[in-house]
């Protein structure tokens, strides 16, 4: 038995399954065995990272999300921006 699975651009990623596929090229996976599998065919099909990025900048959520997630987002720039603040004068310091 073999099975040829064949992913559109839109979900080029195959995640996780319940039988051992391999890669054969870009979206292209093949499943062969002798015999039939013990176990129902579970596939997991998903965005590649690129596709995750844009989606997430389209959904309907990040208006209402935003709010919640920036002023966890700007402690943490505020933090960043001191700690390279810190070590750039110590090194300045440091080589006078």
């Amino acid at each position: 038995m073999t099975i040829e699975l064949y992913l559109d651009k839109d979900m080029p990623v195959l995640k996780a399954s319940s039988l051992d596929f391999e890669k054969v090229a870009a979206r292209h996976y093949r499943y062969t065995s002798d015999q039939l599998p013990n176990e129902d065919l579970w596939l997991l099909i998903d965005e590649n990272w690129w596709q995750n990025i844009l989606s997430t900048l389209r959904s309907p959520y990040l208006p209402m999300m935003l709010p919640a997630v920036l002023p966890f987002l700007l402690v943490f720039l505020v933090l960043v921006v001191c700690i390279i603040r810190f070590f750039y004068k110590k090194k300045k310091r440091h080589f006078r």
